[in-house]
């Protein structure tokens, strides 16, 4: 299936915009457009490169997660465009926050080097705050599409595994949102800079491997 006969936009083009905003966001997270004309301005390019290395792997599994949707449930309806607009703006909007956040937690945790990106724990408060929020809002969208293709099931002529996964990528961005949410919960809470709400995200790993034990039960293998 190629598309809606009646969709605003051919589903061909609304993919290709969508794969030049995520290239887009890779070259805001390139290290440094200059090549170092000294040591130490490559030796501090390459300390970049780790945080560049983790901001892509996540921005990569926002990618293939999308790519994966439209592979699957090809819809371009005026709601799925909407709600596509809604995560490629999402996207671009937390690039910078993620950089600036895995940039500190290298340079402070791994290389421990002294650092002057928080002038006070107030704004490590308000930044986990950021990325929480951006986790939750990436993955409400997600939820909201995955919930729009199971309302078109019929139409895409999904087979019994192919309905059980579209069950499983629902109920694994439901439950990363109540992730944020309890991160959220205890950055506020608990006036928690991220000491206790940012190893909560060690939870979303779990939660993926739940979602896929609950859809695909009963399922039979093809």
């Amino acid at each position: 299936m190629s598309g809606n006969a009646k969709s605003p936009i051919p589903l061909h083009r609304l993919e290709n915009f969508s794969d030049a905003v995520y290239a887009f966001a890779v070259t805001l997270l390139v290290v440094s457009l200059e090549v170092p004309k000294a040591a130490h301005e490559l030796i501090h390019m390459m300390r970049g490169s780790l945080a560049f290395g983790l901001c892509f792997a996540l921005l990569a599994s926002v990618w293939a997660e999308h790519s994966r949707f439209f592979r699957y449930y090809p819809l371009s309806d005026t709601r799925t465009v909407v709600l596509n607009m809604a995560l490629l703006f999402t996207v671009l909007s937390y690039i910078y926050p993620m950089k600036f956040l895995f940039s500190w937690l290298i340079d402070f945790y791994v290389f421990r080097l002294p650092t002057e990106a928080f002038h006070s724990e107030a704004e490590a408060f308000q930044i986990m705050l950021i990325f929480s929020l951006g986790i939750f809002a990436v993955n409400a969208v997600f939820y909201l599409m995955h919930r729009h293709a199971a309302s078109k099931q019929a139409e895409l002529k999904l087979s019994m595994r192919q309905a059980a996964d579209l069950r499983r990528a629902t109920l694994a961005n439901l439950f990363v949102c109540a992730i944020a949410l309890l991160s959220m919960g205890l950055t506020l809470g608990l006036n928690d800079p991220g000491r206790i709400s940012g190893p909560v995200y060690m939870l979303i790993a779990p939660a993926h491997f739940l979602a896929a034990r609950i859809a695909f039960r009963g399922v039979p293998a093809e």
